[in-house]
């Protein structure tokens, strides 16, 4: 068989809450990163995946888990999928991620317990404990400043707006506090999909898959696993839902 049609890195199946996702039969249609399209840079592709295979473990188990877990709710998908972003940031740039660098930071820390009380220091020694680090948002803002417009325009058109919502539905749906701009359950679905494609091209970016390749994949990707059918219009991602 044509090894052209062996996905090396990528065998992405759709996930099965409704019969008109489900692709019936394994076919080169499933395809995303061809090896012809890879072939020069092979070798450097598959040791960057080996590689990065330890750092990035948590990522890869979050993100095939929504990917291929059938009868997942679409609320742990979510959930699933903005961990996985976030670590992905917190495993490639925890060296960037800090607003002081953890001596200046121990340092202010002390500054600001010692004259307090025991227990108030107890208390505020573990609310503290990652206060020197982005916030969800700040990560998600951080890593959209690195993903290339081409890439962006094919996830979402208002990108600010996507990670907005993004952030306040994980904090929606972790603490069940109010947050107005949380994506409501049927928007969920469209939410997830735009997810798993930006999460798809950062992980192929990762391993030194070339930009134009990464579009194609993406595109095709849309193509096989985004029923239009089954993404309301009125998905309030900021015109986002016209593909």
């Amino acid at each position: 068989m044509n090894p052209s049609r062996f996905s090396l890195l990528e065998y992405l199946r759709l996930s099965r809450r409704d019969p008109r996702e489900t692709l019936p039969h394994w076919s080169h249609r499933d395809v995303l990163v061809p090896l012809s399209s890879i072939g020069p840079s092979l070798e450097q592709v598959l040791n960057a995946w080996f590689d990065r295979a330890s750092l990035l473990r948590p990522v890869y188990t979050l993100y095939f888990s929504a990917l291929y877990s059938e009868g997942m709710y679409l609320e742990s998908e979510f959930l699933s999928l903005a961990q996985a972003v976030e670590i992905f940031h917190r495993s490639l740039y925890g060296d960037e991620d800090k607003y002081f660098s953890s001596s200046e930071f121990r340092r202010y820390r002390k500054a600001m317990l010692s004259p307090l009380p025991k227990r108030a220091r107890d208390l505020l020694q573990s609310k503290l404990a990652h206060a020197n680090e982005y916030s969800l948002k700040e990560r998600l803002d951080d890593l959209s400043s690195k993903t290339p417009p081409s890439v962006k325009h094919l996830v979402v058109k208002d990108f600010d707006d996507f990670t907005t919502r993004v952030k306040d539905t994980r904090h929606h749906l972790t603490h069940y506090s109010s947050q107005k701009r949380a994506f409501t359950e049927e928007e969920l679905f469209g939410a997830n999909r735009r997810l798993r494609l930006w999460l798809m091209a950062l992980l192929l970016s990762e391993i030194g898959i070339p930009e134009p390749v990464v579009i194609e994949a993406l595109k095709k990707y849309k193509r096989l696993n985004f029923p239009t059918e089954l993404l309301p219009r009125n998905e309030g991602l900021s015109q986002g839902t016209d593909w």
